[in-house]
């Protein structure tokens, strides 16, 4: 059966994209550990990934929310952390291993022995919150020496501290008096901190229009980024990273509400640029890998590419990856030039790969800037029809036309709409035509024949 574009493309490329995952582009591997709940932060040092969160067990043994990936083996570290519960952030400060979390709202450093808590984290009952709520720390950074946590939470240590706080090892001190914003809530929702041009940023879900969910600190002041990111309901800031030398913010904010672009914009110490369009849903991690910003979160478009949940961008343009996650990674890592992702998903391209996934480049990928057709433009009416053989196709394809088939472009796409062979136009008189496929990767494709007042499509398998 022959199908107009306009149809073909509506079936299949929401169907075919989860129905031949075996020739994504990004070979993802299954690393060594096997875990039963997503990791919720990363940090390197050296030769040693760490990796936290809630994890329950590691190859069949039970553990705590940290675990550590050295010499190819990954393995636990320490034999129980429940005083943090759930460990949301973690990072190395002069050698030690910190985490902070949710739940018991707490810290622990590693001593190399034992797990040791530092003085914890308090939310007082005078503000929008009761007795027994739990302060939770969402960000660990070193910045100059210091360690800098950030999260929700009014002192540490006994020092008034608003969501940001900073350790010198010895002492708490507060994040330079970082201020609440004049929203109802009486304490700061701090996501992310960073340095950027010797100024620190916050960034997270603030409250009010004062200093609207990201702010910065000159070394005299906290004040406003840019007049902030512009407020469209939910909208918040969350992950802030650092790519050719410019500051990038991943979040839930929109374009259309007078920000610089959807889920992604960036930021170069004067202005808010665009990321090309952006991507069509919330942002929920991000990091640099390969010299391109990699993000991952509730999208299936970046920059008009479709690229679901998993995206990169190169600086001028986004790049899909070609796979299909079961579910959004939520965790980004670069370690030892390899990709690692973690989440909820079970498979990868169909391919069993529960809760943690890592790409080593095996594979790659050419479809950056490449958007998909524009198929509501396309017309149904039946001018060419033809056949197609064989289907799947290994190294040579043929196409039989009807008769009295007007003169006619044969093109080949792929699954994203990208144009992989110009063939030849077809003149009155042709009957049938064969060319070469040999130069096409395994997967799916679709021959179009284009009239200049029609456009036909057939899929076809290439093995």
């Amino acid at each position: 059966m022959i199908l107009s574009l306009k149809k073909c493309i509506s079936l299949f490329c929401c169907i075919c994209w989860f129905s031949f995952q075996s020739h994504a582009q990004l070979q993802w591997e299954k690393p060594t550990a096997d875990i039963a709940f997503p990791v919720h932060d990363f940090v390197s040092k050296g030769d040693t990934l760490y990796a936290g969160g809630w994890f329950g067990f590691i190859n069949n043994d039970t553990t705590p929310g940290v675990m550590q990936y050295y010499n190819g083996e990954w393995t636990a570290v320490g034999n129980t952390i429940s005083v943090v519960g759930e460990v949301e952030a973690v990072a190395v400060y002069r050698d030690t291993l910190y985490v902070g979390g949710i739940r018991h709202g707490s810290l622990k450093k590693w001593t190399g022995t034992q797990w040791e808590l530092l003085p914890g984290l308090v939310i007082n009952m005078n503000g929008p919150f009761e007795a027994g709520d739990n302060p939770n720390v969402y960000n660990l950074k070193v910045i100059d020496d210091e360690l800098w946590v950030v999260g929700v939470f009014d002192s540490i240590g006994g020092i008034a501290a608003n969501g940001v706080a900073r350790w010198n090892g010895q002492i708490w001190q507060s994040g330079y008096d970082a201020p609440s914003t004049d929203g109802p809530l009486e304490v700061n929702f701090v996501n992310s901190v960073i340095e950027y041009k010797n100024e620190i940023y916050l960034a997270g879900n603030l409250n009010g229009d004062t200093l609207s969910e990201i702010m910065k600190y000159n070394g005299t002041e906290w004040t406003s980024v840019g007049g902030g990111i512009r407020d469209h309901g939910p909208a918040y800031a969350g992950n802030l990273t650092i790519y050719h030398d410019e500051l990038y913010v991943v979040g839930h904010f929109l374009k259309a509400t007078g920000n610089a672009d959807n889920n992604v914009m960036r930021w170069n110490g004067t202005e808010w640029l665009p990321c090309g369009g952006g991507v069509s849903g919330p942002v929920v991690g991000a990091t640099v890998h390969d010299d391109k910003l990699w993000v991952t979160g509730f999208f299936d478009y970046a920059g008009g590419v479709y690229s679901p949940n998993l995206a990169c961008w190169d600086g001028t343009q986004w790049c899909s990856t070609g796979n299909d996650f079961s579910f959004t990674p939520q965790t980004l890592i670069s370690f030892k030039d390899t990709l690692y992702a973690s989440g909820k998903f079970h498979t990868i391209d169909n391919d069993s790969i529960p809760i943690l996934a890592m790409w080593p480049g095996e594979g790659s990928f050419d479809s950056c800037g490449v958007e998909l057709l524009n198929i509501e433009s396309l017309d149904d009416s039946p001018i060419v029809s033809f056949q197609l053989y064989p289907n799947p196709a290994d190294d040579i394809l043929h196409l039989k036309f009807d008769v009295n088939t007007e003169p006619a472009k044969v093109k080949i796409i792929d699954l994203r709409g990208k144009l992989v062979k110009d063939i030849e136009q077809i003149t009155q008189n042709n009957v049938s035509i064969s060319f070469s496929i040999k130069d096409l990767s395994p997967g799916v494709y679709f021959v179009i024949i284009e009239h200049t007042m029609d456009k036909r499509i057939q899929k076809f398998v290439k093995n």
